[in-house]
């Protein structure tokens, strides 16, 4: 296996970062790649606030392994930032 500083980090066994790639980002595949050790990333910019705070929950529920959001930030994203730290997100990336 290749352990990285960037696994100890993150708390995963992999260093592997799915790429958050708009809708086919869902809590299925995120808690999938977490669950094989690397690390999901949830995209959440287009969601609703209610449905970002939902899938960060069905994510929760598949997995127990770490995962991230990611949220771009071409508008404002304070409410949706707030959501997903409300709601555990552990790992945030911006773009």
């Amino acid at each position: 296996m290749l352990n990285t500083s960037l696994c100890d980090l993150l708390g995963v066994r992999l260093p592997i970062i799915q790429a958050p790639i708009g809708s086919a980002s869902c809590p299925a595949l995120v808690a999938a790649v977490s669950n094989a050790g690397g690390l999901g990333m949830l995209a959440v910019t287009w969601r609703s606030i209610d449905e970002t705070r939902q899938a960060i929950r069905e994510t929760k529920q598949r997995t127990d392994r770490p995962f991230g959001v990611n949220i771009v930030l071409e508008w404002p994203q304070k409410e949706r930032l707030e959501v997903c730290l409300e709601e555990g997100a552990e790992v945030v990336s911006l773009f």
